[in-house]
């Protein structure tokens, strides 16, 4: 049985980052996933400019479409456009950018052991121990549980034993090449996102060169039907009206809440696995990459004091200075964009300032503590434009 330095337990974005920046550092590291790569995964596939400032490569052999503009939608059709001379985001397929990302990660160093899904672990004073369905077995200094939403390895080091209806929401996903012609009234390097499709619910349209991805997101509490999560929205967008969806895919996305345990010992969660997702339009990669980012870097400290085990102390830590206090705003601005997407949302119709400043939230250039304060600072700027436009209206 081989001993390494560091092991991660999925090679998503969260983990294939840990497993790059752990190798880069000099620690062997083994990755392990269930899946063969490339893997088929749900996902709108939008990565935003924020997201890819905290790689340390570039990934434009797999960009399928450049984003300069975000059209957001309240519920009765008015919309706002973001909008900047540099990318927002990114388009990609999943396949291509998980699979570019490992691949990373082993010309670092690291060891991939793919179609291994890990069943027991056990973790020691002393160290870890995985062991796979397939017989594969590994122990390690430090454990990375990149394993998702559905995090094995969360239950069984007792962080979490499951998510509460109100911390997680339910997406579901389609995504094809499509004709020409179907795209009429697409705008190809805009992003759309529609807030007020249903409860707490959200749609959106990402165009990517000759495919197009539409889905729909909302929490589990308010779910009454996963088959409407799509067909409903649909019926409310008139240029989508005409496609042909079937067999949409769903998954998990852990976006309420932000009060979880993430590490303990000699495990540290990253990613999904965490907890750790953009709330407002369910973007997780920005949070699976930084906290990926951030678990190398603890694991680095605590290896070169020779305490593994306080890895967990350490990326507490970090977390709670460089990623929590922006995900707690996240969260609140969120919560009333998802309940009062009306009222929330009209702020921005005639204040382009405060557009410019989400813009450049989504391109890392502020973070959501400066917006936040700068919105509330705005607000009685932007009711006073609204006021006298309707006035001027009349």
């Amino acid at each position: 049985m081989r001993k390494y330095d560091v092991i991660v337990v999925g090679s998503g974005p969260s983990g294939a980052t840990a497993a790059y920046w752990c190798a880069k550092n000099g620690f062997s590291t083994f990755i392990v996933d269930e899946n063969r790569f490339p893997r088929d995964k749900p996902c709108g596939g939008m990565v935003s400019s924020r997201a890819l400032n905290h790689l340390n490569f570039k990934v434009d052999e797999i960009v399928k479409q450049v984003y300069y503009k975000a059209r957001i939608y309240r519920p009765h059709g008015e919309f706002f456009t973001l909008k900047s001379n540099s990318p927002l985001a990114i388009g990609v397929f999943r396949s291509d950018f998980d699979l570019l990302l490992n691949q990373k990660a082993i010309s670092e160093g690291a060891i991939f052991g793919e179609e291994n899904k890990v069943e027991r672990v056990l973790v020691s004073p002393s160290g870890v121990h995985i062991r796979c369905r397939k017989g594969l077995e590994a122990i390690g200094e430090v454990l990375v549980a990149a394993d998702g939403v559905n995090s094995i390895i969360a239950r069984q080091v007792n962080l979490r034993e499951k998510w509460n209806s109100n911390e997680v929401g339910l997406a579901s996903v389609w995504e094809s090449k499509i004709e020409n012609k179907a795209l009429e009234g697409i705008i190809y390097d805009s992003l759309e996102f529609y807030f007020g499709i249903a409860l707490s619910g959200y749609g959106w349209i990402f165009p990517k060169g000759k495919s197009l991805c539409v889905g729909a997101g909302i929490l589990l509490k308010e779910l009454r039907s996963s088959d409407n999560l799509i067909p409903n929205f649909i019926r409310k967008v008139r240029k989508i009206r005409t496609l042909k969806i079937a067999n949409p895919k769903f998954h998990l996305v852990p976006i309420g809440g932000i009060n979880r345990r993430i590490s303990i010992g000699r495990t540290l969660l990253v990613g999904d696995a965490a907890g750790f997702v953009d709330p407002l339009f369910g973007e997780g990669i920005y949070y699976a990459i930084a906290s990926g980012r951030i678990a190398a870097l603890s694991i680095k400290k605590a290896l070169e004091q020779g305490r593994p085990n306080s890895a967990s102390t350490i990326y507490d830590k970090l977390c709670k200075r460089m990623l929590i206090p922006d995900l707690k705003l996240a969260h609140s601005f969120a919560a009333k964009v998802h309940y009062h997407p009306d009222m929330v949302l009209g702020f921005f119709l005639s204040d382009e300032k405060l557009c410019q400043d989400f813009a450049e939230v989504i391109q890392g250039k502020k973070n959501y503590r400066d917006f936040v304060k700068s919105m509330w600072k705005r607000i009685p700027i932007s009711t006073g434009k609204r006021l006298v436009g309707k006035f001027k209206g009349n």
